[in-house]
């Protein structure tokens, strides 16, 4: 698929060689020819690939794998290899030919066409789930909101002038003259109105593309993620890094007296939200997005003024990950220049977000979470997926040492 953790699944490179060609004919006794499947076909069918697919020399090498384990159990007594792929004369280093060659067959699954009806269920469970869980976040905000305005109003004086708790970078920034009325208001709906957008974006590629696994992931990593989010800013209220005369503003009241009994925010409180939501949708977005563009485009990276980033930025980094730091850091300029959360908060959701976006037992939980999405995807590629990288390797190692003795060569 496509998602960092996908390189905790790559075996070594004293197991497997680091390029693997594609097949150019299909050698599986159950699935359809892989590499038959045409690029117009491609969006018709949940891309299962990008799952674990980071880099498609990864997932590659995993298809080849497990094509190449489903022929050796059943070796004959002669010690013969049937129908193993051949090697091609030399080895492909287009990362396009290895994609073709990995492919789920997009309208047939165990022989049956996917239908509609199954495409448009597999996006509304996830979507029906991130909409439930967004809307029990934003009604408890409410709560931590009013017990943040009550707990100032104890000692108002202190409080006065929107103080707030001691922040290094927010310091830094109030120092140096870059606070003002008029630029926090501004600023503030940037950084409100930047991650919201980019989702959108994300989510509209992610299905306009076919992008089934990874819009579901996308909205489901959401989902965990703002229901978590209730929680924290519930059990700990922290003071606001907007401070209260900015709050009351905001909120357009005059005192927490005014709130009424129930209230729902659509961006949660005005109280610190111990963990940026701001920084969890925009690496989410950035992260699926650059992945699914990855996979669309493996051998020409991102178009940039009529021209396209090469695969490494810089000959070191991965465009999608370049995507992910840049849209990152703007956003927390953004909030940086809006005090729209303590650097803590920052931090700590960019620590979450990556962890759950790399998390693999999230990844399948997720997946299985969808019925209707598993569906989509062949049963042997399903296996592939959610196969544990131990087992992985340890496949790997005996599907080598077969080869060998059987005079085969090895994977390359």
């Amino acid at each position: 698929m496509s998602d960092p953790s996908s390189k905790g699944f790559d075996p070594p490179s004293d197991i497997l060689d680091p390029e693997v060609p594609t097949q150019s004919t299909s050698t599986w006794t159950s699935v359809p020819a892989l590499s038959a499947t045409t690029a117009d076909d491609s969006t018709s069918n949940a891309r299962g690939s990008e799952y674990l697919r980071d880099e498609p020399q990864a997932m590659a090498k995993k298809v080849s794998i497990l094509t190449d384990m489903k022929q050796v159990r059943n070796i004959p007594s002669n010690g013969s290899l049937p129908n193993l792929p051949n090697a091609p004369s030399r080895r492909s280093s287009s990362l396009r030919e290895m994609n073709d060659g990995i492919k789920l067959t997009t309208k047939l699954v165990n022989g049956e066409e996917i239908s509609m009806k199954t495409k448009v269920l597999a996006v509304t469970i996830p979507l029906t789930t991130c909409l439930v869980s967004n809307f029990i976040y934003m009604s408890m905000s409410g709560f931590a909101q009013r017990t943040y305005l009550e707990f100032v109003e104890q000692d108002l004086e202190f409080w006065a002038n929107d103080k707030r708790l001691p922040d290094i970078i927010l310091d830094a920034f109030e120092s140096s003259g870059w606070y003002s009325k008029k630029s926090l208001l501004v600023w503030t709906t940037v950084s409100d109105a930047f991650p919201a957008a980019l989702f959108a974006v994300c989510a509209c590629y992610l299905i306009w593309n076919g992008h089934y696994v990874t819009i579901n992931r996308c909205l489901l990593t959401q989902s965990f993620l703002m229901l978590l989010n209730s929680l924290a800013e519930n059990l700990t209220i922290l003071p606001s890094s907007y401070g209260y005369d900015r709050c009351l503003e905001y909120l357009n009241i005059t005192s927490s007296s005014d709130l009424p009994d129930y209230s729902f925010s659509p961006t949660g409180s005005c109280a610190a939200m111990i963990w940026s939501g701001h920084c969890v949708h925009t690496l989410i977005a950035a992260h699926m997005l650059g992945c699914a563009w990855a996979e669309d485009h493996p051998t020409t990276g991102f178009p940039v003024i009529g021209k396209y980033i090469p695969n490494r930025v810089f000959n070191v980094i991965k465009p999608k990950t370049f995507l992910l730091i840049f849209l990152g850091l703007l956003e927390l300029v953004f909030l940086a220049l809006a005090k729209g959360h303590y650097s803590v908060d920052m931090l700590v959701g960019i620590i979450i977000s990556i962890l759950c976006i790399t998390n693999h037992s999230l990844k399948t939980i997720f997946l299985i979470y969808n019925p209707f999405l598993k569906k989509m995807i062949d049963p042997d590629e399903m296996r592939l997926m959610m196969m544990p990288h131990g087992e992985l390797l340890g496949e790997a190692r005996r599907l080598r040492e077969i080869l060998k003795e059987r005079g085969e060569g090895d994977f390359s």
